[in-house]
């Protein structure tokens, strides 16, 4: 059992702050990556989630005296792959010094879990981050549901972010728990939930969610204590949903969401893009199997990698991060990278046995419902590093945080 340091109470020491801070990590998860063809943030060496972060760091930083060994652990293979990232730099055959950009994002990403950790240690500030999420998330999916609906399916369901079906998978996982604990209170509002955050995964038409929420409703039915009642409960939404989809199809509004699934099993569209950087993110591991190319090299050297082993890329996409976190990975710091990523994940499934453990030992509901829903998620964002980019984003670090602050 990993050990818990003795808590300080922050929020006695900063005149009531924690539910305030809690409530913006809460908005940062959420909008930390808008929409470029709505809001334009331009601010040098800056953006939006580091912008939101900084003030908080800065505030919280002095009042964090000691750290778990869970923390410790995590925060260790984070900074071993800091280190692998600076041997993969020594060792490249391409240099730049913008690279070191590359390095410092995982530095930013130890902090944030580090002081996000701190302040939901709390039971007030996970239940203000919880409701913020909730608020937050909704809003945008409702205003994604109306762009949506006016495009006639022909514009993406989201309108202030660039998609969340993470935080939308949140939000449905919190909602389907709330059902099976039989809370009578608000039960319908649950249910309203768990339909629109349904829908908003659907209407956003990105296909890595319609994986991820198919991944997450599996991993909660193995891990559920509550599996008729989840069949039952599930399949009753389930028939609500796929009225509502059929509707939305016969009036052609899916028209868009069917030619993105058809591509996805085609290799067409997007998809061949995604293929041709994924080549290339292979063959460069190949033939750097050890260190890799240096961190942070295969976008700014793209053009001449692609003309050494002869692949084609379209110009508009030269430039594009591999889409894949583990071939990324491979491509940049080659084996002995990838063996600081597989420790950080073995962390972060040991973290998340330690979720389900206290989701079946904690009493109080609430805690139960923070636990199971927030691993489930850090599980699927883990995952998706095989087939897209999951780990070491802003929404990672806040979930990864979050589940450390739980487990205090």
């Amino acid at each position: 059992m990993l050990s818990q340091p003795n808590k300080i109470d922050f929020d006695k020491r900063s005149w009531g702050l924690t539910s305030y801070l809690a409530f913006i990590i809460s908005f940062t998860s959420v909008f930390s990556v808008l929409n470029p063809n709505l809001i334009r943030i331009s601010i040098p060496f800056l953006n939006l989630f580091e912008l939101l972060m900084i003030p908080i760091v800065i505030l919280v930083f002095p009042f964090i005296k000691s750290i778990s060994r869970s923390e410790r652990v995590i925060y260790g293979s984070i900074l071993f792959i800091v280190f692998t990232r600076l041997i993969s730099i020594i060792f490249a055959e391409y240099f730049r010094f913008d690279q070191l950009i590359s390095i410092m994002r995982y530095f930013e990403y130890l902090v944030v879990i580090y002081v996000v950790t701190f302040i939901l240690a709390s039971k007030k500030g996970q239940d203000y981050f919880v409701k913020g999420v909730i608020i937050f998330t909704s809003l945008e999916t409702i205003a994604g549901a109306i762009v949506f609906s006016i495009s006639k399916g022909h514009l993406r369901g989201y309108f202030f972010t660039n998609g969340i079906y993470i935080q939308q998978i949140f939000v449905l996982l919190i909602a389907l728990s709330n059902i099976l604990c039989k809370k009578e209170r608000y039960k319908y509002l649950w249910s309203f939930l768990l339909l629109i955050m349904f829908l908003g995964v659907i209407i956003s038409e990105i296909r890595i969610g319609y994986i991820d929420l198919l991944l997450a409703l599996f991993l909660y039915f193995i891990f559920t204590e509550s599996k008729t009642r989840f069949l039952r409960k599930y399949f009753s939404v389930l028939l609500l949903f796929l009225i509502l989809v059929s509707l939305l199809y016969f009036r052609g509004y899916l028209d868009v969401v069917g030619i993105r699934v058809i591509q996805l099993f085609q290799g067409e569209g997007t998809v061949a893009i995604r293929a041709v950087l994924w080549t290339l993110a292979w063959q460069l591991f190949l033939s750097h199997p050890f260190t890799g190319i240096g961190s942070g090299a295969f976008a700014r050297f793209q053009e001449q990698y692609l003309a050494s082993f002869g692949i084609v890329l379209p110009q508009e996409y030269i430039g594009l991060s591999s889409h894949n976190t583990v071939l990324g990975i491979l491509a940049e710091t080659g084996i002995v990278g990838f063996i600081a990523y597989l420790v950080y994940v073995f962390i972060v499934f040991k973290i998340f046995k330690l979720l389900i453990k206290l989701y079946y030992l904690e009493p109080n509901n609430d805690k139960k419902i923070y636990a199971i829903s927030t691993g489930i998620c850090l599980v699927i964002v883990t995952l998706m590093d095989w087939f897209a980019q999951g780990s070491f984003s802003p929404v990672s670090a806040i979930l990864l945080g979050f589940a450390l602050g739980i487990l205090k």
